[in-house]
């Protein structure tokens, strides 16, 4: 799952970058080249890996959004308790900022079984999603994030589908 977290990571700021978004990877934690223990550069643990993206008005946006985007991955399915709860406590202790899920569940796009796939959805939907699923993770062709599915572009990129929850500002649970 490593390489997928990784792959997922990259992919993830590169596809923000490439619609425009100011994105920039945060350091959760690394290996002090000097003792080899772990260490949290920014002093704040359970920090989202991309914090305080810029959303420039666009796509009918008339104003700018900030936002924070953790990513998951997994192969076939992702555990609810890939959110620590550092995180969520993080997510709780911020709320100037809308809070979106980068989820990519699959092995490789052109896998047999189980194609890679990468859904956007807000932090809502994934607390409304583990309240209401009885399972400990949200499986691969899970039918409450049909309306959150990213498109493959190629070359590493994906692109938010003009239709998607994402471009009408914050999700309402309906």
């Amino acid at each position: 799952m490593a390489k997928e977290r990784g792959q997922a990571d990259v992919e993830a700021g590169k596809s923000l970058r490439h619609l425009g978004f100011f994105a920039r990877k945060h350091t959760d934690a690394m290996i002090c080249p000097n003792c080899h223990k772990m260490i949290y550069p920014s002093g704040n643990p359970g920090t989202f890996d991309f914090p305080g993206v810029y959303v420039p008005p666009m796509r009918g946006n008339p104003k700018p959004r900030t936002m924070d985007i953790e990513v998951k991955a997994g192969n076939t399915s992702l555990a609810f308790s890939s959110l620590r709860d550092d995180q969520r406590a993080w997510a709780e202790s911020t709320p100037e900022n809308e809070k979106y899920l980068w989820i990519c569940v699959g092995t490789s796009i052109r896998d047999k079984k189980y194609p890679r796939k990468t859904w956007l959805m807000p932090l809502d939907v994934f607390y409304h999603i583990e309240k209401t699923l009885d399972r400990k993770s949200i499986p691969y062709n899970c039918t409450g994030l049909a309306g959150f599915e990213l498109e493959w572009l190629g070359g590493g990129l994906w692109d938010i589908p003009a239709g998607h929850s994402f471009w009408r500002g914050r999700w309402q649970r309906p």
